[in-house]
């Protein structure tokens, strides 16, 4: 069954942007827009299949219900309440059987699923017909002459990976068919998150595709247990407005933004802020340098955090002394070191980067202090400073001062910072994943177990204010040491 919209949502098609969303009624800031319960279809990365149930989406780690131990030889996990088997999975084992250890490429699964899906009838004709409307720009892909890393142009691509479909499906549908299916799932799928944002797989949903872009939205959209896409307000949209989300990196240069969307999506963004005269653009050789530079790092997100780290930190040093840290690829590169820093247990390295992203890179990016990516960055920070500040006064206790990099937190007053933290987390998630979101009752419950409630209550402006003011003393000294390279 296609999924309802609500009465007010309604679709349109205009000449300059397709076919997109519209409200026919003001919806405020931070609200509901409208809830897909279930993906049409979904495939999860392979780096996810033997540590995420295919069904609830949560990893072995945060405790997914018993699961099944037969399916695909132990590559696709399924827990107990998965409905995965019976929705699609049943249909596909046997081929990933066949195929183990190596595994399709998430985009071909979603396309073997969906022929799979038809041949069984698992898929309506109502929802089969409503996929076969989307966009597929299968002109535009056969006409577009860039090639990829692999020498192949996106239509060669989509050759190959229909071709492959077609061979492990036994579909009896056409190759144009599938080939058009492919590029379908190009332009439509969505990028499927963990409620924190961290990337799980590939993820389509009929209402959710027809959402146009914006680098600008008005929306944005989180995912939560079971594949439930929310779509929510960022900003007070008016009656009769188009509903948009963002399907890039907002914090790309505006040249390289435009031409990534025309090379997959086949558009020309007119938004205000590709629209404005002092969008920032890459025009000369020392950009061009500076984002070789940082493309090499990029490369390097799943290597080793030891070797990652050290080119991180180059490509900062090279980029803070010539711009603010909010433009490209600063804030990425922050991001990055403070994934790296978690995952070599340097806590300090991390919060340093976080404190930067938390003053002066997430407040110009998502003015929205609501904004998914600046709840989730700002939950990040919580606990790395709970983690840290636990630690120095562990040390105080037994030596009677804060030793090595904790010291230079030892001023903070820790349960002033972070309940106040945790407090601005717990109200701006109601709004940024709704407050019946696993992860709004994941931040609740943090917070009962920290008395964080107790102490925010109590916290007077005055106190906040002296603690914030040493909060960003430190990110200045961050930023400073980021400039001079020391």
């Amino acid at each position: 069954m296609v999924t309802s919209l609500p009465p007010h949502i309604y679709s349109q098609k205009t000449p300059a942007a397709g076919t997109g969303l519209y409200t026919s009624k003001a919806i405020p800031p931070g609200e509901l827009i409208f809830r897909v319960e279930r993906p049409l279809v979904a495939a999860l990365n392979s780096g996810q299949l033997g540590v995420t149930c295919e069904g609830c989406y949560l990893s072995l780690a945060e405790g997914a219900p018993e699961i099944r131990k037969n399916e695909m030889k132990k590559r696709v996990k399924m827990c107990g309440v998965s409905q995965s088997w019976k929705s699609h999975h049943k249909y596909e084992c046997q081929i990933f059987q066949n195929l183990h250890p190596k595994v399709l490429p998430n985009t071909v699964r979603l396309v073997v699923q969906l022929l799979l899906r038809r041949r069984a009838r698992s898929l309506s004709d109502d929802e089969w017909n409503a996929f076969l409307t989307l966009q597929s720009h299968i002109e535009d892909f056969q006409s577009q002459q860039s090639k990829n890393e692999d020498n192949l142009t996106t239509w060669q691509t989509i050759q190959l990976m229909s071709q492959a479909a077609l061979s492990y499906s036994g579909s009896h549908e056409s190759l144009q068919l599938v080939q058009a299916i492919t590029a379908r799932v190009l332009v439509n799928a969505h990028t499927l998150t963990t409620p924190t944002l961290d990337p799980l797989g590939v993820y389509i949903s009929i209402p959710s595709s027809l959402l146009n872009h914006s680098c600008v939205p008005n929306a944005a959209l989180t995912f939560s247990l079971h594949g439930i896409l929310s779509v929510r307000s960022l900003l007070a949209i008016p009656a009769s407005t188009a509903l948009t989300i963002c399907y890039n990196d907002i914090t790309m240069p505006t040249d390289v933004r435009r031409a990534e969307l025309r090379e997959r999506y086949h558009f020309t963004c007119t938004c205000t802020s590709c629209s404005a005269s002092n969008a920032p653009v890459l025009d000369n050789a020392g950009e061009s340098l500076k984002l070789k530079l940082f493309d090499q790092s990029a490369k390097m997100t799943f290597d080793p955090p030891d070797e990652m780290l050290p080119i991180l930190i180059e490509t900062m040093l090279a980029f803070s002394p010539l711009q603010p840290p909010y433009e490209y690829p600063l804030p990425k590169v922050h991001q990055q070191i403070i994934l790296a820093g978690i995952c070599m247990g340097q806590l300090h390295l991390a919060i340093t980067h976080a404190l930067v992203m938390y003053f002066y890179v997430d407040p110009v990016l998502y003015p929205m202090n609501f904004h998914p990516v600046r709840v989730v960055h700002e939950w990040v920070l919580v606990q790395l400073l709970s983690a840290l500040l636990a630690k120095g006064e562990k040390e105080r206790q037994a030596t009677g001062k804060m030793g090595g990099m904790c010291e230079r937190y030892s001023d903070l007053n820790a349960p002033v910072v972070v309940s106040s933290l945790w407090q601005d987390v717990d109200q701006g998630v109601k709004r940024s994943h709704g407050s019946d979101s696993v992860f709004a009752a994941q931040v609740r419950q943090w917070g009962e177990q920290h008395g964080c409630a107790t102490v925010a209550s109590a916290i007077t402006a005055k106190e906040r204010e002296r603690e914030w003011a040493k909060l960003r003393k430190l990110a200045d000294e961050s930023q400073k040491d980021a400039t001079d390279g020391s």
